[in-house]
């Protein structure tokens, strides 16, 4: 998959192939920044760095693994936002009997300082 940019002056959003303590430094920084912010991401207030990068490094063992994809949206100070595609095999498509992939969840976290994130 690798690095994309949608248009000039778009957030670049890469998919990572290999998640590295620099990515799961970026990506706790969001989750308890989206925690503190009282967002809705299956973890409560307070939110401590050790959880965060705890949780970060099992996804990165699911990456690792083919049982995921994250993708991470990044501005100029780091990541700013996250979603991740949680795949589930299913034994076979209908009229091919081939296995493939299937979504089974998608999870979207995306932190207050994210570019053009204003509170309501």
């Amino acid at each position: 998959m690798g690095d994309s940019v949608i248009h000039p002056g778009a957030i670049p959003i890469r998919c990572l192939e290999t998640i590295g303590d620099r990515d799961i430094q970026g990506l706790s920084d969001v989750l308890i920044d989206c925690v503190e912010g009282g967002a809705s991401v299956s973890f409560m207030h307070p939110m401590s760095r050790a959880k965060a990068e705890a949780f970060w490094r099992r996804v990165a063992q699911g990456v690792a693994a083919g049982e995921r994809a994250l993708l991470v949206a990044e501005d100029v100070q780091g990541v700013c936002g996250t979603v991740q595609l949680v795949f589930d095999w299913c034994s076979t498509y209908p009229r091919t009997n081939r296995t493939g992939p299937m979504w089974r969840r998608c999870w979207c976290i995306a932190g207050r300082a994210a570019k053009g994130w204003r509170p309501r």
